[in-house]
């Protein structure tokens, strides 16, 4: 008898918990709470300003129901480069933890980001807006997940990336560790690493909270050598002999050109940077010699060329000259000549007068003789 009575009394108790749980929804139905886990009324457009203040959290509640999976969309106004924190968690006071997953999507409905174990089993996602307009936060749950969640937006002014540029120098163990961030999923940071021909480098990329990230390395002629993903979980590793002298790019991005998050870049098998500074300068100061000795060069043959102008010049002048002299001997020769056939032609003409009178002559020496006889 006592058993039954102990039942009746633990059922009596469920029956008020389940009774109690239902009339709680009742009551929550006109408050913004309740218009949140009315189930099939939530999502919709979030209430903030246009652009959302920064620095400001805003929050709305909604609930997963059964069957899973259910699908909620909250739109909220977004301005491009500004950073926007999302965060999808299991509502305070709920009995069972929620396993979560977010998606952000743009203006023009594609995936911006997306997120499944950001902190725990909670959703997150951390990103730039690459434009300005309407975002869509999905929220759901991960496999058959349900259940009342809360979803908190917190926003930053616009996006600065200063991530990347030259490596951090080296330890005394040989190791150099830069940190980074992937802002957006479209974000890619760039790290100088200086290297010899022959160096053998091992780069790895670690992410440090929800990034998955990739690794590129680029040689100095702009050729990538090597890429990785996952080499160890979904950190990626790199492992180069480099075959020339200059400056490798590595190139750190989220895998999908999606995930986003902080990382650590560890370089190793490269030469301090002062070992580098010092062949530089060698370089620069060889370069400065070589640089003056042409310049001296340039300067002698400068002077030769000179010289040899000149005495073009002067040779030119001579035949010039010359030219000239000759000039004006043809038109005195020529004038000589102009002259000596006029004395020559007057020549002739008194030479055949001269004839002339002589036959003249001859002619009446002939008829005298005549008549004497």
């Amino acid at each position: 008898m006592g058993s039954i009575a102990r039942f009746n009394s633990i059922m009596r108790y469920f029956l008020f918990l389940v009774l109690s749980i239902f009339l709680l929804s009742l009551v929550a139905c006109d408050t913004a709470l309740g218009r949140a886990i009315g189930g099939e009324d939530d999502g919709g457009a979030i209430e903030m300003p246009s652009p959302p203040e920064s620095r400001v959290i805003y929050k709305v509640s909604g609930k997963l129901d059964t069957p899973a999976p259910d699908v909620d969309k909250w739109t909220f106004q977004g301005e491009k480069g500004h950073t926007a924190e999302i965060h999808l968690e299991t509502a305070p006071g709920a009995i069972t933890t929620i396993d979560t997953l977010l998606l952000l999507e743009g203006p023009n409905g594609e995936e911006i980001a997306s997120n499944d174990d950001y902190n725990g089993v909670h959703a997150g996602i951390v990103t730039v807006l690459p434009e300005s307009g309407q975002y869509t936060v999905v929220a759901r749950g991960y496999g058959l997940a349900f259940g009342p969640y809360e979803l908190t937006l917190f926003f930053e002014g616009a996006y600065v990336d200063n991530d990347g540029g030259k490596i951090a120098e080296t330890d005394a163990s040989g190791l150099s560790v830069s940190y980074g961030e992937i802002q957006i999923g479209t974000d890619e940071d760039i790290w100088e690493i200086p290297v010899l021909k022959g160096d053998t480098l091992v780069i790895a990329l670690d992410g440090i909270t929800s990034l998955d990230p990739t690794l590129t390395l680029i040689d100095p002629s702009g050729m990538e050598v090597a890429h990785s993903d996952d080499y160890i979980g979904q950190d990626p590793q790199v492992t180069y002999v480099a075959k020339e002298d200059g400056v490798y790019l590595a190139v750190a991005k989220g895998y999908g050109g999606k995930s986003t998050g902080d990382y650590a870049l560890t370089v190793s098998g490269n030469p301090s940077r002062s070992v580098l500074n010092e062949i530089t300068e060698t370089l620069e100061k060889a370069e400065a010699e070589l640089e003056a000795v042409g310049m001296l060069a340039a300067a002698a043959s400068a002077a030769e060329l000179a010289d040899r102008a000149a005495l073009a010049a002067v040779n030119a002048k001579t035949q010039s000259d010359e030219v000239e002299t000759a000039t004006a001997t043809a038109e005195k020769a020529a004038r000589e000549s102009v002259l000596a056939k006029l004395v020559l032609e007057r020549a002739e003409t008194t030479e055949n007068k001269a004839k002339s009178r002589l036959e003249t002559l001859s002619a009446e020496k002939n008829r005298l003789d005549k008549i004497v006889i």
